[in-house]
Protein backbone atom coordinates (compact mmCIF):
# COMPACT_ATOMS: atom_id res chain seq x y z
CA UNK A 1 0.00 0.00 0.00
CA UNK A 2 2.79 2.46 0.89
CA UNK A 3 4.64 1.36 -2.27
CA UNK A 4 1.59 2.25 -4.24
CA UNK A 5 0.83 5.57 -2.42
CA UNK A 6 4.85 6.68 -3.26
CA UNK A 7 4.17 5.75 -7.03
CA UNK A 8 0.89 7.44 -7.20
CA UNK A 9 2.89 10.95 -5.63
CA UNK A 10 5.78 10.49 -7.93
CA UNK A 11 3.51 10.28 -10.98
CA UNK A 12 1.51 13.26 -10.07
CA UNK A 13 4.70 15.30 -9.59
CA UNK A 14 5.77 13.91 -12.59
CA UNK A 15 3.02 15.60 -14.38
CA UNK A 16 3.04 18.71 -12.70
CA UNK A 17 6.67 19.16 -13.91
CA UNK A 18 5.67 18.15 -17.02
CA UNK A 19 3.12 20.77 -17.42
CA UNK A 20 5.17 23.54 -16.09
CA UNK A 21 7.76 23.17 -18.55
CA UNK A 22 5.20 22.50 -21.12
CA UNK A 23 4.08 26.17 -20.40
CA UNK A 24 6.92 27.85 -19.59
CA UNK A 25 8.54 26.89 -22.83
CA UNK A 26 5.04 27.66 -25.09
CA UNK A 27 5.55 31.13 -23.05
CA UNK A 28 9.20 31.41 -24.37
CA UNK A 29 8.63 30.36 -27.85
CA UNK A 30 5.52 32.56 -27.69
CA UNK A 31 7.43 34.91 -26.65
CA UNK A 32 10.62 34.64 -29.57
CA UNK A 33 7.69 34.78 -32.35
CA UNK A 34 6.50 38.01 -31.26
CA UNK A 35 7.96 41.13 -33.61
CA UNK A 36 6.55 44.58 -32.97
CA UNK A 37 7.16 47.01 -36.17
CA UNK A 38 6.22 50.59 -35.99
CA UNK A 39 4.03 51.44 -39.66
CA UNK A 40 3.06 55.08 -41.00
CA UNK A 41 1.86 56.27 -44.28
CA UNK A 42 2.19 59.32 -45.40
CA UNK A 43 0.03 60.67 -48.63
CA UNK A 44 0.19 63.64 -49.92
CA UNK A 45 -0.58 66.03 -47.58
CA UNK A 46 0.02 64.60 -44.06
CA UNK A 47 0.08 62.02 -42.72
CA UNK A 48 -2.49 59.04 -42.35
CA UNK A 49 -1.91 56.58 -40.38
CA UNK A 50 0.58 55.82 -37.61
CA UNK A 51 0.75 52.53 -35.46
CA UNK A 52 3.37 50.07 -33.63
CA UNK A 53 1.94 46.13 -34.06
CA UNK A 54 3.03 43.40 -32.63
CA UNK A 55 3.08 40.20 -35.26
CA UNK A 56 4.24 37.08 -35.69
CA UNK A 57 7.99 37.00 -36.84
CA UNK A 58 8.54 36.59 -40.43
CA UNK A 59 5.00 37.79 -41.15
CA UNK A 60 5.04 39.12 -44.71
CA UNK A 61 4.43 43.14 -45.17
CA UNK A 62 1.63 42.10 -47.21
CA UNK A 63 -0.19 40.25 -43.98
CA UNK A 64 0.29 43.26 -41.65
CA UNK A 65 -1.35 45.55 -44.73
CA UNK A 66 -4.10 42.97 -44.65
CA UNK A 67 -4.51 43.47 -40.82
CA UNK A 68 -4.28 47.22 -40.45
CA UNK A 69 -6.09 47.70 -43.46
CA UNK A 70 -9.25 46.15 -41.31
CA UNK A 71 -8.37 47.16 -38.31
CA UNK A 72 -8.19 50.92 -38.80
CA UNK A 73 -10.62 51.18 -41.96
CA UNK A 74 -7.65 52.32 -44.30
CA UNK A 75 -9.68 51.27 -47.73
CA UNK A 76 -6.70 50.27 -49.34
CA UNK A 77 -6.85 49.32 -53.05
CA UNK A 78 -4.40 46.63 -54.56
CA UNK A 79 -3.02 44.59 -51.47
CA UNK A 80 -4.38 41.39 -52.68
CA UNK A 81 -2.67 41.71 -56.17
CA UNK A 82 0.67 43.35 -54.27
CA UNK A 83 0.72 46.49 -55.94
CA UNK A 84 -1.35 49.38 -53.83
CA UNK A 85 -2.83 51.90 -55.47
CA UNK A 86 -5.26 53.52 -53.23
CA UNK A 87 -5.45 54.53 -49.60
CA UNK A 88 -8.61 56.58 -48.08
CA UNK A 89 -8.89 57.49 -51.49
CA UNK A 90 -5.91 58.91 -52.47
CA UNK A 91 -5.37 56.98 -55.95
CA UNK A 92 -2.32 56.63 -57.83
CA UNK A 93 -1.92 59.02 -60.93
CA UNK A 94 -3.61 62.02 -59.17
CA UNK A 95 -1.57 64.67 -60.17
CA UNK A 96 -1.83 62.87 -63.94
CA UNK A 97 2.24 61.54 -63.86
CA UNK A 98 3.70 58.21 -62.64
CA UNK A 99 2.54 59.29 -59.11
CA UNK A 100 1.71 56.59 -56.54
CA UNK A 101 2.29 54.50 -54.08
CA UNK A 102 5.66 53.29 -52.54
CA UNK A 103 6.96 51.81 -49.50
CA UNK A 104 10.53 52.01 -47.31
CA UNK A 105 11.47 49.79 -44.89
CA UNK A 106 13.81 50.29 -42.61
CA UNK A 107 14.78 53.23 -45.20
CA UNK A 108 15.10 51.50 -47.69
CA UNK A 109 12.81 50.92 -50.68
CA UNK A 110 13.30 47.52 -52.08
CA UNK A 111 12.46 45.94 -55.24
CA UNK A 112 10.65 43.08 -53.73
CA UNK A 113 6.87 42.75 -53.59
CA UNK A 114 4.73 43.28 -49.94
CA UNK A 115 4.49 39.69 -50.04
CA UNK A 116 7.72 38.85 -50.12
CA UNK A 117 9.27 41.13 -47.44
CA UNK A 118 9.23 39.56 -44.46
CA UNK A 119 8.89 41.63 -41.07
CA UNK A 120 11.59 41.17 -37.76
CA UNK A 121 11.41 42.80 -34.50
CA UNK A 122 12.03 46.58 -34.92
CA UNK A 123 11.62 47.23 -38.55
CA UNK A 124 10.33 50.52 -39.80
CA UNK A 125 7.95 50.50 -42.43
CA UNK A 126 6.81 53.59 -44.30
CA UNK A 127 4.01 53.91 -46.85
CA UNK A 128 4.07 56.90 -49.12
CA UNK A 129 3.10 58.76 -51.97
CA UNK A 130 5.34 60.59 -54.58
CA UNK A 131 6.72 60.35 -58.03
CA UNK A 132 10.19 59.04 -58.00
CA UNK A 133 10.03 58.05 -61.64
CA UNK A 134 9.09 60.87 -62.85
CA UNK A 135 9.36 64.58 -61.17
CA UNK A 136 11.74 63.12 -58.59
CA UNK A 137 11.12 62.09 -54.88
CA UNK A 138 14.04 63.07 -52.45
CA UNK A 139 14.62 61.20 -48.86
CA UNK A 140 15.83 64.20 -46.26
CA UNK A 141 18.63 63.55 -43.97
CA UNK A 142 20.72 66.09 -41.81
CA UNK A 143 24.30 67.06 -41.12
CA UNK A 144 24.49 69.44 -38.22
CA UNK A 145 27.91 72.21 -37.94
CA UNK A 146 28.79 75.42 -37.00
CA UNK A 147 25.38 77.05 -37.02
CA UNK A 148 24.79 75.89 -40.38
CA UNK A 149 22.23 72.34 -41.13
CA UNK A 150 22.51 70.82 -44.38
CA UNK A 151 19.75 68.89 -45.35
CA UNK A 152 20.43 66.13 -48.06
CA UNK A 153 19.16 62.96 -49.25
CA UNK A 154 21.27 60.07 -50.58
CA UNK A 155 19.52 59.44 -54.37
CA UNK A 156 19.52 56.33 -56.50
CA UNK A 157 20.69 57.38 -60.13
CA UNK A 158 21.07 54.49 -63.51
CA UNK A 159 23.47 54.26 -65.68
CA UNK A 160 23.46 53.62 -68.67
CA UNK A 161 23.20 49.71 -68.37
CA UNK A 162 20.70 50.46 -65.44
CA UNK A 163 22.74 49.85 -62.80
CA UNK A 164 22.43 51.53 -59.78
CA UNK A 165 24.21 54.53 -58.77
CA UNK A 166 23.71 56.42 -54.96
CA UNK A 167 24.80 59.64 -54.63
CA UNK A 168 24.42 62.29 -51.86
CA UNK A 169 22.32 65.27 -53.45
CA UNK A 170 21.56 68.78 -51.81
CA UNK A 171 17.74 68.94 -50.88
CA UNK A 172 17.17 72.63 -52.49
CA UNK A 173 14.42 74.75 -51.57
CA UNK A 174 12.94 72.74 -49.06
CA UNK A 175 10.75 74.20 -45.88
CA UNK A 176 12.54 73.61 -42.75
CA UNK A 177 10.51 74.33 -39.62
CA UNK A 178 12.55 74.34 -36.06
CA UNK A 179 10.99 74.68 -33.11
CA UNK A 180 12.98 75.30 -29.58
CA UNK A 181 11.63 74.07 -26.32
CA UNK A 182 8.88 76.29 -25.68
CA UNK A 183 7.60 75.89 -28.65
CA UNK A 184 8.46 78.75 -30.60
CA UNK A 185 8.98 78.23 -34.63
CA UNK A 186 11.99 79.47 -37.00
CA UNK A 187 10.92 79.18 -40.55
CA UNK A 188 14.08 78.42 -42.72
CA UNK A 189 14.23 77.60 -46.84
CA UNK A 190 17.49 75.37 -47.97
CA UNK A 191 19.61 77.45 -50.51
CA UNK A 192 20.63 75.49 -53.42
CA UNK A 193 23.47 73.94 -51.91
CA UNK A 194 20.75 71.98 -49.51
CA UNK A 195 21.79 74.77 -46.98
CA UNK A 196 20.37 76.72 -44.12
CA UNK A 197 22.12 79.26 -41.20
CA UNK A 198 20.45 78.39 -38.22
CA UNK A 199 19.99 81.03 -35.39
CA UNK A 200 22.11 80.19 -32.53
CA UNK A 201 19.84 79.60 -30.25
CA UNK A 202 18.98 76.62 -31.72
CA UNK A 203 22.42 75.13 -31.00
CA UNK A 204 22.08 75.76 -27.05
CA UNK A 205 21.66 72.73 -24.88
CA UNK A 206 17.92 71.51 -25.59
CA UNK A 207 15.85 69.24 -27.75
CA UNK A 208 14.47 70.75 -30.72
CA UNK A 209 11.90 69.40 -33.04
CA UNK A 210 11.22 69.88 -36.75
CA UNK A 211 10.05 69.55 -40.41
CA UNK A 212 10.92 69.30 -43.31
CA UNK A 213 8.93 69.52 -46.08
CA UNK A 214 8.74 70.27 -50.12
CA UNK A 215 5.61 70.04 -52.96
CA UNK A 216 5.85 70.98 -56.93
CA UNK A 217 3.34 74.01 -57.51
CA UNK A 218 0.42 71.47 -58.26
CA UNK A 219 1.14 69.84 -54.51
CA UNK A 220 2.86 66.88 -55.38
CA UNK A 221 4.92 66.00 -52.58
CA UNK A 222 8.60 66.07 -53.92
CA UNK A 223 10.23 64.56 -50.72
CA UNK A 224 9.42 62.24 -47.80
CA UNK A 225 8.44 64.66 -44.88
CA UNK A 226 10.14 63.21 -41.14
CA UNK A 227 8.30 61.03 -38.76
CA UNK A 228 5.97 63.07 -36.10
CA UNK A 229 7.92 64.44 -33.55
CA UNK A 230 11.52 63.74 -35.06
CA UNK A 231 14.12 66.19 -33.65
CA UNK A 232 17.82 66.94 -32.84
CA UNK A 233 19.62 67.23 -29.01
CA UNK A 234 22.15 69.24 -28.05
CA UNK A 235 24.06 68.23 -24.93
CA UNK A 236 27.15 70.42 -23.46
CA UNK A 237 29.92 68.91 -22.13
CA UNK A 238 31.17 69.77 -18.52
CA UNK A 239 31.99 73.22 -18.25
CA UNK A 240 35.53 74.53 -18.32
CA UNK A 241 36.94 78.02 -17.03
CA UNK A 242 39.29 78.14 -20.11
CA UNK A 243 37.40 77.49 -23.14
CA UNK A 244 37.90 79.42 -25.94
CA UNK A 245 36.11 77.61 -29.02
CA UNK A 246 33.23 75.30 -29.01
CA UNK A 247 32.67 73.57 -31.72
CA UNK A 248 29.13 71.65 -32.78
CA UNK A 249 30.55 68.15 -34.24
CA UNK A 250 28.59 66.78 -37.70
CA UNK A 251 26.05 64.33 -36.30
CA UNK A 252 24.51 62.29 -39.43
CA UNK A 253 20.77 61.28 -39.31
CA UNK A 254 19.06 58.07 -40.25
CA UNK A 255 14.92 59.87 -40.66
CA UNK A 256 13.49 57.15 -40.15
CA UNK A 257 14.05 57.16 -36.58
CA UNK A 258 14.05 61.18 -37.02
CA UNK A 259 16.55 61.98 -33.83
CA UNK A 260 19.84 63.17 -33.67
CA UNK A 261 22.14 63.48 -31.30
CA UNK A 262 25.06 66.86 -31.67
CA UNK A 263 28.16 66.31 -29.31
CA UNK A 264 30.04 69.63 -28.11
CA UNK A 265 33.95 69.92 -28.26
CA UNK A 266 35.81 72.17 -26.28
CA UNK A 267 39.44 72.67 -27.76
CA UNK A 268 41.55 75.02 -25.44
Amino acid sequence: MKRQNKKSIISVIAIIMLVSITVCFSFAVSSEEKAKVSLRIEGDTECLYSTTEEVAAGSTLKALLEAVNTKASLQMVGIETNYITSIKGLSAAKYGGWDGWLYSVNGVVPTDSISDIKLKSGDEVVLFYGDPYGVGFQYPELEISDGSILVYSMDTEYDAAYNPIVKKKAVASASVSIFDPSGKEYKYVTNENGVIAVDSALLKPGTYTYKIEKYAQNGLPLLLRVKEGASYTVSSSPATSDVSVVVAIISVISLSLGTVYIRRKTTR
